[in-house]
């Protein structure tokens, strides 16, 4: 059951805007951010993945919901990870399994 925060946050929808068409424009958009690493691309897709997740006529299970939630944390992490010019994701992918760096040489 959603709170009452949860419903005054959501996106607005545009009308006659489909879930089909939000689907479309988000792969766009993913496919673009893959060439241009922009932060501006990468809250765009944090914005359509809420709006789709809030469409009245989102018809994901509890499974793609959950899912597409987990994709929003992601992209909001890469849209402050651009927008900061931080390099966390070279950090992260050099962090072995126990939590000490690797020494990259």
């Amino acid at each position: 059951m959603r709170t009452n925060i949860e419903r005054s946050c959501k996106p607005v929808q545009p009308a006659g805007v489909s879930t089909d068409m939000i689907e479309q424009r988000l792969g766009k958009l993913i496919r673009h951010y893959v060439q241009t690493r922009s932060p501006a691309i990468a809250s765009s897709v944090v914005r359509h993945i809420e709006m789709l997740c809030t469409h009245p006529g989102f018809e994901g299970g509890s499974s793609e919901l959950c899912s597409y939630l987990r994709l929003k944390t992601h992209w909001r992490w890469l849209a402050m990870d651009s927008a900061t010019g931080s390099n966390k994701t070279a950090t992260h992918k050099a962090q072995q399994p126990n939590g000490v760096a690797a020494v990259q040489g």
